[in-house]
C-alpha cells in the first residue's frame, strides 16, 4: 500500500526497532488479554476458536466475536491509511500507529474499569474489553505490512516458521554467497521479531500478575513511541 522506507541509515536503524518493539508488544499484549479476560486471546485471535470449540455454549460466543472483529478492524485500518496515502503519505505510519495506541489506551481505561482482577470479568466485560484489544492487535498487523516486512509481529507462528525455512536454507542451500548474506541478515531479523515476542509474553504474565490491567501501560507507552520515532524518522525525508 505504501512505498518501504527509504534506505537511510537512520530510517533502517529505525525499521529495525520498531520491528522488535512491535513484536514485543504482540506477545505482551496477548498474554496480559489471556490471563485478563480467562482466556481470550487479543492479538491470536484463530487460537479462541479451538477454546470456543471446547468449551461450547454462552461461554464462547465472546471468543467467537473476536475473529470477525479483528477483520473489521484490520480492513477499517487499512482503508484508512489508504485515504491518508492520498493525502499525505508520510504520515501513514505515524497515524495508524497513533490509532493503534489510542486503541490501546482504551484498552487500559476499560480493563481497569471493569475488570480489576483476573477473577472479575464477566461475558459482557469480556467481549467489551476484549473487543479494544482485538482492534489494537489488528491495527499493528496492518503496520506490519504497511511498514513493509515479509514477516507478521503480531501472530508470529508465520514468522518462526519463515526463520525455520530460511535457516534451512542458510545452513543447508546453495547459493551464491551475495545471496546466502540476504538470507543471513532475515534470519537475524525472523530470529529478533520472534525473540522479542517471547520476552513479551513472559513480561506480560509477569506484570498482569502484579498490577492487573495497569500492565497495559507498557504496551501503550512503547506504542505511542513508534509513533513519534515514525513521524520523526518521515520528517527527515
Amino acid at each position: 500500500m505504501i512505498a518501504l522506507l527509504s534506505g537511510s541509515r537512520l530510517a533502517g536503524r529505525w525499521d529495525a526497532t520498531r520491528a522488535v518493539t512491535l513484536g514485543l508488544v504482540g506477545g505482551y499484549v496477548d498474554t496480559v488479554g489471556y490471563i485478563m479476560l480467562r482466556g481470550l486471546f487479543p492479538n491470536h485471535v484463530t487460537g479462541n476458536l479451538p477454546i470456543a470449540a471446547a468449551h461450547p455454549g454462552r461461554q464462547a460466543i465472546p471468543l467467537l466475536i473476536m475473529v470477525p472483529l479483528w477483520l473489521a478492524a484490520v480492513i477499517a485500518a487499512a482503508g484508512a491509511a489508504g485515504r491518508i496515502e492520498r493525502r499525505n503519505s508520510s504520515a501513514v505510519l505515524p497515524v495508524i500507529l497513533g490509532a493503534e495506541a489510542l486503541l490501546l489506551g482504551l484498552f487500559l481505561v476499560m480493563g481497569v474499569a471493569l475488570i480489576p482482577d483476573r477473577d472479575a470479568s464477566t461475558l459482557v466485560t469480556q467481549t467489551v474489553v476484549g473487543a479494544a484489544g482485538v482492534c489494537a492487535m489488528g491495527v499493528q498487523s496492518v503496520v506490519t505490512r504497511l511498514g513493509g516486512y515479509a514477516f507478521p509481529t503480531t501472530m508470529v507462528t508465520g514468522t518462526l516458521t519463515l526463520l525455520g525455512m530460511d535457516s534451512a536454507q542458510a545452513l543447508f542451500g546453495a547459493q551464491p554467497s551475495g545471496e546466502r548474506a540476504v538470507v543471513v541478515r532475515r534470519v537475524k531479523a525472523f530470529g529478533k521479531v520472534v525473540l522479542g515476542f517471547a520476552v513479551g509474553a513472559a513480561l506480560g504474565g509477569l506484570m498482569a500478575a502484579v498490577v492487573q490491567f495497569w500492565a497495559i501501560v507498557l504496551p501503550l507507552g512503547a506504542v505511542a513511541m513508534c509513533a513519534w520515532g515514525q513521524a520523526r524518522v518521515d520528517s527527515r525525508h
